[in-house]
């Protein structure tokens, strides 16, 4: 159910960013920067940090959309199954992708305790490069706004439409000009 009387049949969050587009398009083109452009992160390994986020933030419609995302990118009904699941659980990644995860997490629930020494040096070890770092990063706190933003709409979705979402996004991206 929305929460606003002008948002009640907005099927998802990119109705709320076209009811004001020029004050949102700034956020849009971050979304594109972050999720399609140039990153060493495939955008698969992305929309599961964002999953991951959104997961941990309990939004399910973020989930749902991720998930219909990470589908239709190609990932596999085995890794998509096994993201309910903890960091440790998940199926199919790498152990570097795992600890970006743990690293996100952080963000999400402890972002006031991350320290170069505990946080960022650990991943430069493990050979993550700091722009990588930076690319997760920007994923997760992107996501814990878009998250809240959900959440403050109360946008629900459908399964018609993460099917749409899915879709739209493997092919043409979050956002075209």
């Amino acid at each position: 159910m929305s929460n606003f009387s002008y948002s009640k049949n907005f099927e998802g969050i990119m109705e709320v960013f076209m009811r004001r587009g020029n004050y949102y398009q700034p956020l849009l083109e971050f979304l594109q920067n972050t999720m399609i452009e140039n990153s060493e992160l495939t955008k698969i390994e992305r929309e599961l940090i964002a999953a991951h986020v959104s997961k941990l933030n309990h939004c399910t419609f973020c989930v749902q959309a991720h998930k219909a995302i990470i589908k239709d990118l190609g990932g596999d009904q085995a890794l998509l199954t096994s993201l309910e699941n903890s960091v440790e659980a998940i199926q199919g990644i790498s152990e570097n992708l795992r600890l970006l995860l743990v690293f996100v997490e952080k963000i999400t629930l402890n972002s006031h305790e991350i320290s170069e020494e505990l946080d960022i040096s650990p991943l430069r070890k493990a050979g993550i490069k700091e722009e990588t770092i930076e690319d997760a990063a920007n994923v997760a706190c992107l996501f814990n706004m878009i998250n809240r933003l959900v959440d403050v709409f109360g946008v629900k979705g459908s399964e018609e439409h993460f099917a749409m979402v899915g879709k739209v996004v493997s092919e043409k991206g979050y956002f075209s000009k």
